[in-house]
């Protein structure tokens, strides 16, 4: 029987990004409405993230600038943005995207602005006929935005009308580019699995096939980071209401597939949905409401190595982290 024997001396150490560690005595946050092509939209800014909101196209986030990393997310051209509406029910398009909405401001103090948008569907899609398990549905949407936070909240409640009970399938799709342009190459979508953290890009083949539609998500967030510049942007949602965490060919698109869901007369459900940007981390091991976590692994393929933990806050400011490292032994 062979002892085991320590094969190698490993070093581990943590680096707390930029604000991690400390609360930000933020400037006010900012809601405005501008003119922009002839199109009204909505801005909002604080001091990390500049955003526009644009009611005539689907109630999305169609500008989404990361002060820290210098770059804007979003393409400027239709179908591009975040926080889009659609049915499962529905093929994509589907009837919300690029559709007029409703809006108003709704909360606008210096620590924190609101802005909700609005639109009744139709059920209709592809001048079929109307879906009625979807129709009359009203969809409201309202974006959060503090002045302390990185993080862009977003919640989708949806409404029965007072005479008809529904079922749908809600489903939030984010089409935009990490570090503010594509990579086939070196953007990369992490899920978290049951098979560990899932990394995939344009190429989205492993031993396990395509993982476009991941089902066996072990929680609910996913992050898409251009590995070379160190940035991007990662949502969060309740686990429990998820269905399918889905990245289109990998790494073009982020989306949250909701479990089908029954309303009766009257009732609501509601979807909250967190978007934090991202800079400093190539790899992302986990991402929570307090910290987005990555790591580093480099080896001299001699049994000796370094791991580095790259931690940077959430939606809450992180006083303080530990490290306990353990080192195993075969």
């Amino acid at each position: 029987m062979m002892k085991s024997q320590l094969r190698s001396i490993v070093f581990a150490s943590i680096i707390l990004l930029t604000e991690s560690v400390m609360v930000v005595k933020a400037a006010p946050v900012s809601v405005s409405v501008a003119q922009q092509a002839n199109v009204e939209v909505v801005k909002l800014e604080n001091y990390r993230v500049e955003l526009v909101i644009t009611p005539s196209r689907g109630g999305s986030v169609t500008s989404f600038v990361d002060k820290m990393a210098r770059a804007e997310l979003v393409l400027q051209q239709p179908y591009s943005g975040l926080c889009m509406d659609h049915f499962q029910e529905q093929n994509w398009p589907g009837e919300f995207l690029e559709a007029p909405y409703e809006y108003k401001i709704t909360k606008q103090d210096a620590q924190e602005v609101q802005v909700a948008v609005s639109r009744k569907a139709s059920g209709i899609w592809h001048d079929k006929l109307a879906n009625r398990k979807l129709s009359d549905i009203l969809l409201e949407k309202t974006y959060t935005l503090r002045a302390d936070s990185p993080v862009l909240s977003c919640t989708v409640k949806l409404t029965a009308p007072a005479d008809e009970a529904k079922v749908f399938s809600y489903w939030l799709q984010n089409v935009f580019f990490a570090g503010g342009d594509y990579d086939a190459a070196t953007d990369r979508t992490f899920r978290p699995s049951a098979r560990g953290v899932r990394s995939t890009g344009a190429e989205n083949n492993s031993h396990y096939g395509s993982e476009d539609w991941m089902r066996d998500f072990s929680a609910g967030w996913m992050a898409l980071i251009d590995t070379k510049k160190k940035s991007g942007l990662a949502m969060m949602t309740d686990y429990n209401d998820l269905r399918i965490n889905y990245a289109n060919v990998g790494n073009h698109t982020n989306e949250f597939m909701f479990n089908t869901t029954y309303l009766p007369k009257g009732q609501s459900r509601a979807y909250t949905v967190h978007l934090c940007p991202v800079t400093g981390i190539a790899k992302v091991l986990s991402v929570s409401p307090q910290m987005i976590v990555g790591y580093s692994i480099q080896t001299d393929n001699h049994g000796k190595g370094k791991v580095d933990f790259q931690v940077q806050r959430s939606a809450v400011a992180v006083k303080s982290v530990g490290l306990h490292a353990i080192v195993l032994r075969y």
